[in-house]
């Protein structure tokens, strides 16, 4: 049975972290005056590690560092957003379904930058939506790049990857020579359809190994994936040790000393200046 939210440990707080991009400051002074936000880099805490998107030629653009440890600019501030009812488990799904959503080559400074990133994953987490000012800069300038009519100069996510040209090259190539052949050929090609496929995907495979990034990449993944795991494991057997204690501490210590102290003899009041006047009594006998 999951917890109420208000019971949830503080390692469920899920803040947003945002820098301040180098060499922006000034820019920053001005746009914060004017209530235009900043140019700032975002990063989503959550399980005690930091998420965030960024451009790169190849693979996933989401990368992990520890919390506030962002080389992308000088640290600014960080922005309680409440406590996420999702498991870490359920965190890892997410952010490995973020990461196939999310690539590297997609990124674009005004439409798809780490603050839409930053929005998409909280919005996932079920907690306080991401501050407007943190993306009133970007969402100022795309609107001005569209009325100016500069849209069509941005650079435009063309790329196609490779494995999935290969594949459509070889479903195109499997339903002509299909349409061409007999009913009796149709089992063949299907086959040979299958073993091209495969061969596709172990050299996808085969060249993610030859590509030290990619590399980089996964065992990022892989490190922040176990990390998080593992550090649940963690917390979950502190936080038990913790709730021991304070059960021994209660019925061990406290209640038999409440015991105690109920069935201790009574004490022996004397009645209201009967001591006084015993002391009277003896000085005027010279006692």
């Amino acid at each position: 049975m999951a917890l109420p939210l208000s019971e949830k440990p503080h390692w469920t707080d899920v803040a947003l972290s945002v820098y301040e991009l180098h060499g922006a400051s000034m820019l920053n002074t001005m746009t914060e005056l004017v209530g235009l936000g900043g140019a700032y880099h975002l990063g989503v805490e959550v399980y005690w590690l930091e998420w965030s998107y960024g451009s790169c030629e190849q693979g996933s653009g989401v990368h992990v560092v520890h919390v506030g440890a962002s080389r992308q600019g000088l640290f600014k501030e960080r922005v309680p957003l409440g406590r996420t009812t999702r498991t870490p488990q359920e965190v890892v799904t997410i952010l490995g379904e973020l990461r196939r959503e999310w690539l590297g080559r997609d990124y674009n400074l005004l439409r798809r930058n780490c603050a839409h990133f930053c929005a998409e994953l909280i919005g996932r987490l079920g907690v306080q939506r991401l501050p407007t000012w943190a993306q009133s800069l970007a969402h100022t300038g795309s609107s001005l790049a569209q009325c100016l009519g500069l849209m069509a100069g941005l650079p435009e996510e063309t790329v196609t990857n490779t494995e999935e040209e290969a594949v459509a090259a070889v479903r195109a190539s499997s339903s002509a020579s299909s349409s061409s052949s007999c009913t009796s050929a149709k089992s063949s090609s299907s086959e040979i359809l299958h073993k091209e496929t495969c061969d596709i995907v172990d050299f996808a495979f085969i060249h993610m190994l030859e590509e030290p990034f990619l590399v980089k990449l996964e065992l990022e993944w892989r490190w922040a994936r176990d990390y998080i795991l593992d550090r649940e494991v963690e917390e979950l057997q502190s936080l038990g040790a913790k709730k021991l204690a304070q059960v021994l501490h209660r019925y061990m210590l406290c209640r038999p000393l409440q015991v105690w102290g109920a069935s201790a003899a009574p004490r022996i009041q004397l009645p209201r200046g009967s001591l006084t006047c015993e002391k009277a009594r003896c000085s005027a006998l010279g006692l």
